[in-house]
């Protein structure tokens, strides 16, 4: 058994490993702001219930809550107390190995004993914490966790990025229809839509789901010290090919094991949103205001040039032109015909061609964000990416698996930075 770690408050008493606290607090101190707005915001709330530990944290949009197992355990001892985040972080780093760790303390704060006496300081009462009670019943969708991350990786881009993100701009679309789930973005110049699989889809409606709080589930769910991989070494001269291939599956089956998170479960009462995942729980209140009408105002495809090009080299083509570009000037041409796409800054300035795949009927040209450009292909996985383009109106791409982005154009003289 590891180092142990005792918890003595007026209210509560609780034993849990070392081993415990440290990858409880590198879960829930990944939402914990270094500077807070509010003092409450920048502790951790402990709370003894039923012979488990719950490790709450909040940053006021997302509250993160994990469960540890607990030692010799009391039912007279429940209770919570709530402590500074970034000492009682420090003092699970350094008491790590230490044997036995004693937290005792009050409202005013706590003392740590190990080898030697650390005092935590209250970060308030643990009854003005702000945590999100999570939302318990019947799950309303759940996906595999590969997929959650390439749908969340796909569309987290073209949110508006907000300093308090809880409104329509700022959050995802979600729809379920016959299993399949269809997740939207858009910030009113640039949209993005992806589709994944339900494992359980059990609810149809579902409300606006903020995206720093999907973002920060595919964060929360990372291994907080996943494995290093073993660089193959040189194979043995008797018997060539088999220590190189020992090597190999060990990878493979290491990566699998890395990605093995089993399913990520959403459920919703319609005003709170809870992820749920091995790790522990994130809930967040929905998002405010009305999603717009995106759908009805999508380019007809069939009146555009439709072509394919190579995404590394397009992602070459941009950086060829943009290298002496500043930051504000973001505007750049972009033009198609015989059987190229070419880009400048102006025209017949800094350009930069590459060649189409396929072939392409028609000649077009407009104006887009640079930025938006490289943002959308750096979230397509595909090698190849299939754009339609015209003189006027949004163009739009397409990656693997069904992926649809939106790109507005830029007016003659505007700037969408």
């Amino acid at each position: 058994m590891g180092p142990i770690l005792e918890i003595i408050n007026s209210g509560m008493k609780v034993k849990i490993s070392s081993k415990s606290l440290a990858e409880a607090m590198n879960r829930v101190c990944k939402v914990v702001k270094a500077k807070a707005r509010d003092d409450i915001l920048s502790g951790i709330l402990l709370r003894l219930k039923d012979g488990k530990l719950k490790f709450v944290a909040s940053d006021d949009v997302n509250t993160i809550e994990v469960v540890v197992p607990t030692l010799d355990y009391d039912g007279a001892k429940d209770g919570d107390t709530l402590a500074n985040a970034a000492i009682l972080r420090d003092v699970s780093r350094s008491f790590k190995a230490a044997g036995e760790i004693y937290i005792s303390g009050e409202s005013a704060g706590a003392v740590v004993e190990a080898s030697a006496s650390v005092y935590v300081e209250a970060a308030g009462r643990s009854s003005e914490f702000p945590a999100l009670a999570a939302v318990e019943g019947p799950k309303s969708f759940a996906m595999e966790w590969d997929e959650f991350v390439r749908v969340v990786a796909t569309i987290g881009y073209s949110a508006k990025k907000d300093r308090h993100p809880k409104y329509a701009f700022n959050s995802a679309e979600v729809s379920i229809n016959d299993g399949a789930i269809s997740v939207t973005c858009t910030d009113s110049n640039r949209l993005a839509n992806a589709t994944g699989k339900a494992v359980i889809d059990t609810h149809a409606d579902f409300p606006l789901v903020p995206v720093k709080a999907l973002k920060a589930s595919v964060h929360f769910c990372k291994p907080d010290n996943p494995p290093k991989t073993r660089k193959v070494k040189k194979p043995l001269k008797k018997d060539p090919g088999i220590e190189h291939l020992a090597y190999h599956l060990r990878d493979y089956f290491m990566e699998r094991m890395l990605k093995r998170v089993t399913d990520v479960s959403i459920r919703t009462d319609g005003e709170k949103i809870t992820i749920d995942c091995p790790q522990g729980k994130i809930t967040c209140n929905k998002a405010g205001g009305l999603f717009p009408s995106w759908r009805s105002v999508l380019p007809d495809e069939s009146s555009m040039v439709r072509f394919m090009f190579d995404r590394d080299k397009m992602l070459v083509a941009l950086k060829q032109v943009t290298a002496t570009q500043g930051r504000r000037n973001s505007a750049l041409i972009f033009e198609v015909g015989d059987g190229m796409v070419t880009l400048s800054r102006q025209v017949g300035v800094d350009t930069a061609s590459i060649p189409v795949i396929g072939s392409v009927e028609g000649r077009a040209k407009t104006t887009l964000n640079r930025h938006f450009l490289t943002d959308m292909l750096d979230v397509v996985t595909s090698t190849t990416v299939s754009m339609c383009v015209a003189d006027t109106g949004p163009c739009t791409f397409r990656g693997a698996g069904g992926d649809y982005h939106l790109i507005v154009p830029m007016t003659v003289g505007g700037s969408q930075d």
